[in-house]
């Protein structure tokens, strides 16, 4: 059998459940929840690259903004148009939340190591030469990301890939720094 039409499947129009749920009406929100959970969901899926666990975590945050700010529509296109609109922000919140955690837990390992007068002369100069030997933009990256301050988000935009992309760039960069910079240091001892 087939499923029926998608306005035949809920009791009310996007007006008259709009108007409801900005009322206050429970029931009318959970009609609502279940029209446009699965759609945000899938949107999530798409945003968090299919991460299933964040995407149903972040499916919450949406629906509680989107209960706690609700704003009457007068058709489908407008409240979804809302609802992209929360859940990309949910998303770009929680990038930006991750990578405050990162920053605190570098800055907490580096703070926890023991105290110097800073990097010698001889490790500065071998760490510019390990970085004149890589591609020009891998050196950006580097310069971006650890001299330049710039967060991942705004490096992977720019650089027209996801954050999870530039994340293993950066990763695979550093390893080879770190063969360069091993190899210079042991051949100057």
């Amino acid at each position: 059998m087939k499923n029926p039409p998608v306005a035949a499947q809920f009791a009310l129009t996007i007006p008259e459940l709009s108007r409801a749920i900005f009322a206050g009406d429970a029931t009318a929100f959970e009609e609502f929840y279940r029209r446009y959970a699965p759609r945000v969901y899938g949107l999530l899926m798409v945003l968090t690259n299919a991460r299933d666990e964040l995407a149903r975590d972040l499916l919450q945050v949406v629906m509680l903004r989107a209960a706690r700010k609700f704003k009457p529509a007068t058709n489908d296109d407008a409240l979804w148009a809302w609802l992209a609109v929360i859940a990309r922000n949910a998303f770009v919140d929680h990038i930006r939340s991750e990578e405050r955690r990162q920053r605190r837990e570098e800055s907490a390992s580096f703070q926890a190591a023991p105290a110097s007068a800073g990097p010698s002369e001889e490790l500065t100069a071998a760490l510019e030469q390990a970085l004149d030997q890589l591609d020009p933009d891998e050196q950006t990256l580097i310069r971006d990301f650890y001299f330049n301050d710039q967060s991942q988000a705004v490096i992977a935009a720019n650089n027209e890939t996801t954050v999870k992309a530039l994340q293993s760039r950066l990763a695979r960069i550093r390893r080879r720094l770190k063969e360069i910079l091993t190899r210079t240091l042991e051949h100057e001892n």
